[in-house]
């Protein structure tokens, strides 16, 4: 059994829990909150942009990328994944600059990483668990 790989699965998982339930729910909200109260959703997206920069979603790819994706380095879908991060990153900079997209942006945004996440959490997560030689993992 590899443990430190038990390890980075059970760590991926459980960021991807609060990526879900924090960042993807906080931009779900922003979106409602843009249709009843366009005035006062900037600040939401300003919050988001900090949460995301400094909490959760960059230092999360930033961990994905140097633990976990070189376990599987010829793997296709890593490349696709990372492709992936840098189109998230790509869309929170043009979220940052506020050129008055801001709503298509969002739900760019909202698509793009619940997708990414379903991808990760069944399709990455199964050939991280299928390198695993242990009668834990089935």
């Amino acid at each position: 059994m590899n443990e430190n790989r038990e390890r980075l699965i059970e760590r991926l998982l459980e960021e991807h829990k609060w990526v879900e339930g924090v960042a993807l729910k906080y931009l779900q909200n922003t979106l409602t909150y843009y249709i009843t109260e366009e005035v006062d959703y900037k600040k939401y997206i300003n919050s988001f942009i900090r949460i995301v920069e400094e909490e959760l979603l960059l230092p999360h790819h930033k961990f994905e990328e140097e633990e976990v994706f070189p376990l599987l380095p010829d793997d296709p879908l890593i490349q696709e994944l990372i492709n992936e991060h840098r189109e998230i990153e790509e869309l929170i900079t043009r979220l940052k600059q506020g050129e008055g997209e801001e709503l298509t942006l969002i739900r760019q945004l909202v698509d793009i990483i619940d997708k990414h996440l379903k991808k990760e959490n069944t399709e990455l997560i199964t050939k991280l668990k299928g390198e695993i030689k242990s009668p834990n993992y089935k």
